[in-house]
This record gives C-alpha cells, sequence and structure tokens, in this order.
C-alpha cells in the first residue's frame, strides 16, 4: 500500500511511532510532549497549513494505545486543537456565543468572589486562543466579550458552542510596552505621574499603543503618554496651555445611526457618526434620550473628541465622546454647528 501523504505537523509525528528494523521509535522515544504551552495552539495552527507533506507509512502504529491504524481519511481531517484541555486553569465550560459575548455558567461565577471589584480581569483561552479580558455584570450574569477578530481567530461565529478555560488574573498587573517603559525610566516625572494613575487608566493607554501596528505608530503613541502625564504635573493648578486645548481632537461628524442601549445603567443611545473619509466611522454611548429621540438625531450634526482612548461600556466599547451643555435636570443639549461644515471638520 502507498503510504498516506498528510500535511506536516508534529502532532502527527507524536502521535504515530513508526516500527520498523530500520527506524524503530517508540512511546519512550526523546520526543516532546505534544501538551502545548498556553497560547502555542495558534502556531500549531499555522504549522498545520503549510504546503509541505509527511509521509506515514503504512505499517504506522499510534502511540499510547490509540487505535493500530487510521485511515487517510482520519488523518487529513485530524484537527490539532481536538486533542489538548488546558487544565492549568482552574475554570473550564463550553458556552454558546451571543452576538458577541460570553456568559459563564452560574455554577463557575458562583466559586469566584466578586465583592471586590464591579469588573474582574481573567486570562485564559477560548478554543486555544489566549485572552485576556474582563468579566462584566449584565443583568445578574456575568459576560466576557468575544470580539470579531477573536471569533475569527477561534474559527467560531454567534451561536457557535465555544471551549473556554481561564483563571482570574492580577487585577493590578498593567503589561506596559518596552518602549512606554523604557521612556517612563527615563523621565522621573513622568513616571512619578504614571504611578499616580489607576490600573483602568494605565491599561487604556497600554492598549491603544500596544494595537499599533507601525513601530513608528509605537513611538507616536508613547510620546502622546508621556506628554499627557507630563500635563497632568503641570494642569494641577487648573491652567491649561494652548497647546493642551490643541491635543484635544473635536471634530464635526453626521450621525448615521441611532440605537437604544438597554445594558446600559443609565437611559443611553448606541449612536454611530460619520467623521469623513480619514477618520471614518466610530461608535459611541450617549446619554442624551431625554431630550432626542433616535428618528431626530440620525442625519444630525454633531462634535464629538475622537481622540480619546476606546472605553468599555458594559458590552458596548465607546470609542469617541459626543460634548454637550448640562441643563439644571442633569439632561444634556448637544453642541452642534450652527452651519452645515464637512464632516471631520476640526473644531478651532
Amino acid at each position: 500500500m502507498s503510504p498516506y501523504l498528510v500535511r506536516r505537523h508534529h502532532a502527527v509525528r507524536r502521535l504515530y511511532a513508526i516500527q520498523s528494523p530500520l527506524n524503530p521509535i517508540t512511546a519512550q522515544s526523546n520526543h516532546r510532549s505534544i501538551q502545548p504551552r498556553r497560547g502555542k495552539l495558534r502556531d500549531l495552527r499555522d504549522t498545520w497549513t503549510r504546503e509541505s507533506i509527511y509521509e506515514v507509512p503504512h505499517d504506522a502504529v499510534p502511540i499510547e494505545g490509540k487505535a493500530s491504524h487510521a485511515s487517510a481519511q482520519s488523518i487529513a481531517a485530524f484537527n490539532p486543537t481536538s486533542h489538548f484541555t488546558m487544565s492549568d486553569y482552574p475554570f473550564h465550560f463550553n458556552a454558546e456565543i451571543e452576538e458577541n459575548l460570553v456568559c459563564v455558567p452560574p455554577q463557575i461565577a458562583a466559586k469566584i468572589d466578586f465583592t471586590k471589584s464591579k469588573r474582574l480581569r481573567i486570562e485564559g483561552e477560548v478554543n486555544g486562543i489566549r485572552i485576556e479580558c474582563a468579566l462584566m455584570p449584565i443583568k445578574g450574569k456575568w459576560y466576557f466579550m468575544v470580539s470579531k477578530k477573536l471569533q475569527k481567530l477561534c474559527g467560531a461565529s454567534p451561536g457557535d458552542t465555544v471551549s473556554v478555560s481561564f483563571d482570574i488574573a492580577d487585577q493590578d498587573f498593567v503589561d506596559v510596552p518596552k518602549e512606554l517603559q523604557f521612556a517612563l525610566e527615563a523621565n522621573e516625572t513622568a513616571m512619578d505621574a504614571w504611578q499616580q494613575w489607576t490600573t483602568g487608566k494605565r491599561r487604556s493607554v497600554v492598549h491603544r499603543i500596544a494595537t499599533a501596528k507601525m513601530a513608528q505608530t509605537r513611538e507616536r503613541r508613547v510620546d502622546e503618554v508621556i506628554g499627557m502625564l507630563l500635563g497632568s504635573r503641570v494642569t494641577e493648578s487648573g491652567i491649561i496651555s494652548f497647546d493642551d486645548f490643541e491635543n484635544v481632537n473635536l471634530r464635526a461628524g453626521t450621525i448615521t445611526a441611532v440605537d437604544v442601549f438597554p445594558e446600559a445603567k443609565k437611559p443611553a443611545y448606541k449612536v454611530t457618526v460619520d467623521f469623513g473619509s480619514k477618520i471614518g466611522t466610530k461608535r459611541t454611548s450617549a446619554q442624551i434620550t431625554t431630550n432626542y429621540t433616535p428618528e431626530e438625531l440620525v442625519g444630525r450634526q454633531v462634535i464629538g473628541v475622537v481622540n480619546f482612548a476606546a472605553k468599555q461600556i458594559g458590552p458596548f466599547m465607546s470609542e469617541f465622546l459626543i460634548v454637550g451643555f448640562y441643563l439644571t435636570d442633569g439632561s444634556v443639549i448637544l453642541a452642534v454647528p450652527d452651519r452645515t461644515v464637512p464632516n471631520g471638520a476640526k473644531l478651532a
């Protein structure tokens, strides 16, 4: 019988041991264990998709007491993730993706101490893909967000069931990028201000730096953070410079969609605004339900701060801030241009 041709994968090497007088390989061979370290399954999947091939002779037998023979079809359909269990996390469950959320089962949530914080940072894996996120309370249940990017990496979509393993992370830990760390160590004043920032604020700016794809962009964002830190020391008196005002990126945009935000603690809308071709479309949560209906907001021009770090509000990610004026009853009247201006126009 001709040898089976399958895609190269070191898990296949470990799954089969070739028994022949010329090449004796047994289960006691010096191959490394196929149990991957946390966060390495993506590497395995990448290896699996390469176009190289590996010959598995017809006299091959499995290691560790598996079935004595496997068909070419079953080998070709081998999924490296299906043979791994991440036992180093204390919490494990399977759950369905609800749009972009996963609900923690009540029996697991009951084992977690939520008394110290309303949001708990966790670290773990979804379908073998590494995650670091927060557990959020929504209507008496606990959820974490599964972004579209993460769904794609996991090979899952809304409605699919995924395998989840996690542990409670250090709530005060912030993984500072090396570029920012070097800059902080070189500036004592900035470091002092950094240590006064809350964990959430530090994590927010770190995320903005870490998600930059180009080195030049990361360096520019590091410079912006250092400027913010130095500015926070200068502005303790309440006086700001013109440069401080220039750093607030206020732009005009047109509302293209408005949806009710039922999960918000206070009545709010999910508002989508077009800020022109350079900035693009951004979404925000706005507590403007008292004075405006969704229908009268669509098509209206507004002013927004577009260079704030994204902020998680329940299951929703707010990407900018709509500006307005508070009335005595606490409701908000929008600040708007008195004439139509191009989307993306900067407030001077």
